[in-house]
Protein backbone atom coordinates (compact mmCIF):
# COMPACT_ATOMS: atom_id res chain seq x y z
CA UNK A 1 0.00 0.00 0.00
CA UNK A 2 1.32 3.50 -0.82
CA UNK A 3 1.87 6.37 1.98
CA UNK A 4 -0.48 8.66 0.80
CA UNK A 5 -3.44 5.70 0.25
CA UNK A 6 -3.68 5.94 4.08
CA UNK A 7 -2.94 9.35 4.41
CA UNK A 8 -6.41 9.94 2.33
CA UNK A 9 -8.61 8.06 4.87
CA UNK A 10 -6.52 9.44 7.82
CA UNK A 11 -7.50 12.82 6.55
CA UNK A 12 -11.31 12.51 5.45
CA UNK A 13 -13.52 14.76 7.00
CA UNK A 14 -15.33 13.26 9.21
CA UNK A 15 -13.21 11.01 9.82
CA UNK A 16 -14.14 7.16 9.44
CA UNK A 17 -12.38 4.68 11.74
CA UNK A 18 -11.09 1.92 9.88
CA UNK A 19 -9.10 -1.94 10.50
CA UNK A 20 -5.69 -2.71 8.94
CA UNK A 21 -5.56 -5.75 7.48
CA UNK A 22 -2.10 -7.38 7.48
CA UNK A 23 -0.63 -9.93 4.54
CA UNK A 24 -0.57 -12.56 8.03
CA UNK A 25 -4.16 -11.99 8.97
CA UNK A 26 -3.37 -9.96 11.76
CA UNK A 27 -5.89 -6.50 12.02
CA UNK A 28 -5.51 -3.24 13.52
CA UNK A 29 -7.90 -0.79 14.32
CA UNK A 30 -7.32 3.28 14.21
CA UNK A 31 -10.16 4.73 15.78
CA UNK A 32 -8.92 8.25 15.22
CA UNK A 33 -6.23 9.93 13.33
CA UNK A 34 -4.30 10.86 16.00
CA UNK A 35 -3.48 7.06 16.23
CA UNK A 36 -1.67 6.37 13.06
CA UNK A 37 1.82 7.50 11.74
CA UNK A 38 2.35 7.37 8.12
CA UNK A 39 6.14 6.55 6.97
CA UNK A 40 7.27 6.25 3.35
CA UNK A 41 7.73 2.68 4.33
CA UNK A 42 6.01 1.99 7.70
CA UNK A 43 2.72 2.68 9.75
CA UNK A 44 3.08 3.07 12.91
CA UNK A 45 -0.34 2.61 14.67
CA UNK A 46 -0.78 3.26 18.74
CA UNK A 47 -3.14 0.73 20.69
CA UNK A 48 -5.18 1.38 23.65
CA UNK A 49 -4.95 -0.98 26.71
CA UNK A 50 -8.16 -3.87 26.13
CA UNK A 51 -9.19 -3.07 29.67
CA UNK A 52 -10.01 0.45 28.69
CA UNK A 53 -10.22 1.80 25.47
CA UNK A 54 -10.43 5.42 26.16
CA UNK A 55 -7.34 5.73 28.17
CA UNK A 56 -3.50 6.43 26.33
CA UNK A 57 -2.10 4.19 24.29
CA UNK A 58 -0.70 1.03 26.03
CA UNK A 59 1.94 0.17 23.09
CA UNK A 60 2.55 1.10 19.46
CA UNK A 61 2.79 -1.68 16.84
CA UNK A 62 4.95 -1.19 13.66
CA UNK A 63 3.44 -2.19 10.39
CA UNK A 64 5.24 -2.70 7.14
CA UNK A 65 3.54 -0.86 3.92
CA UNK A 66 3.96 -3.53 1.94
CA UNK A 67 2.41 -6.46 4.39
CA UNK A 68 -0.75 -4.20 4.49
CA UNK A 69 -3.67 -5.67 2.24
CA UNK A 70 -6.50 -3.25 2.69
CA UNK A 71 -8.07 -0.73 5.24
CA UNK A 72 -11.55 -1.21 5.73
CA UNK A 73 -13.82 0.74 7.38
CA UNK A 74 -15.52 -0.10 10.78
CA UNK A 75 -18.42 0.43 13.21
CA UNK A 76 -21.91 2.04 12.30
CA UNK A 77 -20.14 4.87 9.96
CA UNK A 78 -18.49 2.72 8.19
CA UNK A 79 -21.54 1.05 6.58
CA UNK A 80 -21.89 1.14 2.68
CA UNK A 81 -17.98 2.27 2.07
CA UNK A 82 -15.67 0.65 -0.02
CA UNK A 83 -12.54 -1.14 1.06
CA UNK A 84 -9.36 0.16 -0.13
CA UNK A 85 -7.10 -2.70 -1.22
CA UNK A 86 -3.13 -2.56 -1.46
CA UNK A 87 -2.11 -1.66 -5.27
Amino acid sequence: MQPQDILEVLREDPFVPFAVHMSNGSSYEVRHPAMAIVERSKMLVSLPAERSPDEPADKTVRLSLSHINRLEPIGPAGKGRRTRRSS
